[in-house]
């Protein structure tokens, strides 16, 4: 039974969702382990509930907001798991939304089913171009004495500039 519990307690604090994958699932995993956990006479707190929910989430922007907003919140102790488990469905449905309306182009994130328009792409491509060019004026750049122009030394180390 110890070890049941270890194997519980273990898989709850390591549980991660992940970018893509349902939210109603990840939740109902992690609120199973904790009522399987209840049976064994193992209870999890509260406040390390809310905890590991926070922590089981990806690092997308409507998540991150939420977590700041909880964990910088002077009433902390006050989040239950359900009040946490119900921001993370409405956090979850904002970033659908948003997902939706803005045809998935969203910074780094992945929108499933997206083929990505022609101005996605094109903008990524000039992005990337204007980023080779800079790389390569970079690459071109030669370093040189401003006193004598000898690339081999800078000014501060040049011979002349003792005379």
């Amino acid at each position: 039974m110890a070890h049941r519990i270890r194997y519980l307690r273990n898989d709850l604090w390591h549980t991660k969702l992940s970018s893509g994958e349902d939210v109603n699932k990840h939740l109902s995993k992690m609120f199973n382990l904790r009522t399987e956990l209840a049976s064994l006479q193992y209870t999890v707190e509260d406040i390390d509930m809310v905890e590991m929910l926070l922590e089981s989430l990806p690092n997308q922007l409507e998540y991150e907001n939420m977590k700041a907003a909880i964990r910088y919140n002077p009433n902390y102790g006050a989040f239950t798991p359900d009040s946490v488990r119900d921001m993370i469905r409405t956090a979850d449905s904002r970033q659908k939304e948003f997902r939706n309306k803005n045809n998935g182009r969203r910074g780094n994130q992945k929108h499933e089913g997206s083929s990505g328009g022609s101005k996605d792409s094109s903008a990524k491509n000039s992005r990337s171009q204007q980023e080779t060019s800079k790389d390569s004026k970079k690459q071109k750049k030669v370093r040189k004495c401003h006193i004598c122009e000898s690339t081999e030394h800078l000014k501060a180390d040049c011979p002349e500039r003792a005379k």
